[in-house]
């Protein structure tokens, strides 16, 4: 069955989202929450230009999910961007397009791409919001909120510099309290989470320009990379000291940080491309080094023309 805008709007109706209306539905396009419409010639003898834009079954059911989800609790776009993308991780192409994709990562990662430093704060602290405690000592409330700036600084320009870098590995360690330093985990993560966040920051310019391939490989990784934490998770959990900053692996916890999750996995594949060819520091993430590399299978979908500026055909 297809969906016409008309028919997704009247569904929504019919599942009591009164106020549902056809710019709706061009604006989740735009944004990537919806796929854009499918366009069928009007065969011989049936007059000029196109029929009017349809949507599989697939992506009418994203849609009434996306409406029910929009009014329970994700009101916020970049929120809500999470539930294509998930689809695609774990469902695929038959479900969401890679186009779609890139779509709905822009717009998420639209929110933390700010040129002002005021707005980089805010970018700063979605991008670090799993640093320390905001409820520490004094001192460690001060680091945090000057690694914050210093991050805010950053995202201002969308990368760091040495000094920055650097900068950051020292507040990491001031947030966190000296048992987690002392832990064998804690050891090693103040470098791992600047560059975790580093990661993040260096993706977002990058989207615009990935192919569906790569796409694909970040999808392989993250697949990969979450079936490899599940297993993980007991023993991480067990740190007396950092155990408790692993989230169990949940179907919510999963679903509600794929975004931010796979733009961490597409930060790392970039950082590990700029590698020398016989490091094996992330030889996971890089395509031509990774263990995973055997096990992965790549069959391009045909990839139709992107939706043109702002204009979505969506008339009756």
């Amino acid at each position: 069955m297809e969906y016409s805008a008309g028919d997704l709007v009247q569904g929504a109706h019919d599942r009591d989202f009164q106020q549902v209306k056809q710019r709706l539905v061009v604006d989740w396009v735009q944004r990537g929450l919806l796929d854009k419409p499918r366009k069928t010639g009007r065969g011989a003898g049936g007059g000029r230009g196109s029929k009017k834009g349809v949507w599989p079954e697939a992506q009418a059911e994203l849609f009434f999910t996306l409406l029910d989800q929009h009014q329970r609790a994700a009101t916020r776009i970049p929120t809500l961007c999470n539930i294509p993308v998930f689809v695609w991780l774990w469902w695929g192409d038959d479900y969401v397009p890679v186009r779609q994709v890139r779509r709905a990562l822009g717009s998420y990662a639209g929110a933390y791409a700010k040129s002002s430093l005021a707005a980089g704060r805010y970018s700063a602290r979605a991008l670090t919001k799993d640093l320390g405690n905001p409820r520490g000592s004094r001192a460690q409330r001060r680091a945090r909120q000057d690694f914050i700036e210093t991050m805010a600084e950053a995202t201002a320009v969308g990368r760091l510099t040495e000094a920055q870098r650097s900068r950051l590995v020292d507040l990491c360690r001031q947030v966190l309290a000296p048992e987690v330093l002392a832990s064998p985990m804690g050891a090693a993560f103040t470098e791992g989470y600047v560059q975790l966040v580093e990661a993040r920051l260096s993706a977002i310019p990058r989207l615009s320009k990935l192919s569906p391939l790569e796409f694909c490989w970040a999808r392989h990784v993250y697949v990969n990379s979450r079936v490899d934490y599940a297993h993980a998770f007991p023993w991480l959990a067990q740190d007396a000291a950092f155990g408790s900053r692993f989230r169990p692996p949940t179907l919510d916890e999963t679903g509600n940080h794929a975004c931010i999750d796979l733009l961490t996995v597409i930060g790392y594949i970039e950082i590990a491309k700029k590698e020398e060819p016989d490091s094996v520091k992330g030889a996971y993430f890089d395509s031509g080094r990774s263990p995973l590399a055997a096990s992965f299978a790549f069959a391009p979908a045909p990839e139709d023309q992107e939706v043109k500026g702002n204009r979505v055909e969506t008339s009756e």
